[in-house]
């Protein structure tokens, strides 16, 4: 199998899902599921393809670029291997032309 490389290192907005705090945009039907003693929160975005897709609590959801009002969800080990925050200082050295 061939190694692969995201091609871009485009900013993503992105938020976790920890119910039953703050709710991220485009998260809905957000449910509390117990089977036997393990109790998990779920709920669903939809995606850009039209879908709707469960997410569980700890993962993230991801704002898609093309329509802001689309989600899709990210484990939270895929997404921590992958992400990594912006920070202020990096943000301000783009907008200031440093």
């Amino acid at each position: 199998m061939r190694k692969f490389r995201p091609v871009s290192t485009e900013t993503i907005y992105a938020e976790q899902f920890l119910p039953p705090g703050k709710i991220p945009d485009g998260v809905m039907n957000v449910r509390l599921i117990s089977v036997g003693d393990t109790k998990l929160y779920t709920g669903q975005v939809t995606t850009i393809q039209g879908e709707v897709v469960v997410i569980k609590s700890g993962e993230w959801v991801v704002r898609e670029k093309q329509d802001p009002s689309r989600h899709y969800p990210v484990a939270d080990d895929v997404f921590r291997d992958k992400y990594e925050p912006v920070s202020k200082i990096k943000t301000d050295k783009v907008f200031n032309n440093q």
